[in-house]
């Protein structure tokens, strides 16, 4: 369970035992010694237990070859849910940068452009480099 959700099961403001999490990790990065950080350890303790049961089910299906001790697909659904960074599949990918292809290509697309243009006995023309930049400004903006 979530702390915040464990918090409003007890009857106590989410935003409380938040921050008891904040102030005992605090304390614990300073080597301080609190209520908050027993706090800490003690969810931490929680959360290694569950995980230490959902690994023991799996283990036990894998030893009797067979999953009437237990849902092994479960237990690995609580250990992905519980600390996805270790037991998830998937990985989260930040997809949020902006990749100008156009920018990075352009002297790679210049070249082959050019000679075509050159070929087509239009390359003198004075409009072609403004038509370049024009075109490749609309791909850039997507139009």
């Amino acid at each position: 369970m979530k702390p915040w959700a464990a918090a409003r099961r007890i009857r106590l403001a989410p935003a409380t035992v938040e921050s008891w999490i904040e102030r005992g990790e605090s304390d614990l990065e300073c080597g301080k010694s609190s209520e908050f950080v027993e706090f800490v350890v003690s969810l931490e303790m929680a959360r290694v237990a569950l995980e230490t049961s959902a690994l023991e089910t799996i283990q036990r299906a894998i030893k009797s070859g067979s999953d009437k001790l237990g849902d092994p697909a479960l237990a690995l659904k609580v250990l992905e849910r519980i600390r996805p960074e270790d037991w998830s599949l998937t990985h989260k990918v930040d997809h949020s940068v902006d990749v100008n292809l156009v920018e990075q290509h352009a002297d790679q697309l210049l070249g082959p452009l050019m000679a075509i243009l050159e070929e087509l006995g239009v390359a003198d023309e004075p409009r072609v480099p403004d038509l370049i930049e024009e075109h490749f400004s609309k791909v850039e903006r997507g139009a």
